[in-house]
């Protein structure tokens, strides 16, 4: 999650539920595909949409021509 730079509330709130999954002992041993498939929906939309902001904010071609409001609506 650090490398994709992700905000400390949704690291936050992806640790709980990773700890919360661990304590009802239905995680194991996963690969990341796996994992992302147990995050509630609301979790795996919220990266998502995260990892594409930054993506676009970096993005010369995004930043020059469209709005933040734009991009942001772009990344979800």
């Amino acid at each position: 999650m650090n490398q994709k730079s992700l905000g400390k509330n949704i690291q936050t709130r992806v640790k709980n539920y990773i700890q919360y999954m661990i304590d009802s002992r239905t995680l194991y041993k996963h690969n990341d595909e796996e994992f992302f498939s147990l995050l509630s929906q609301n979790l795996k939309d919220e990266i998502i949409s995260e990892v594409n902001g930054k993506i676009l904010g970096e993005s010369k071609l995004f930043s020059i021509h469209f709005t933040a409001k734009a991009a942001s609506k772009l990344a979800k």
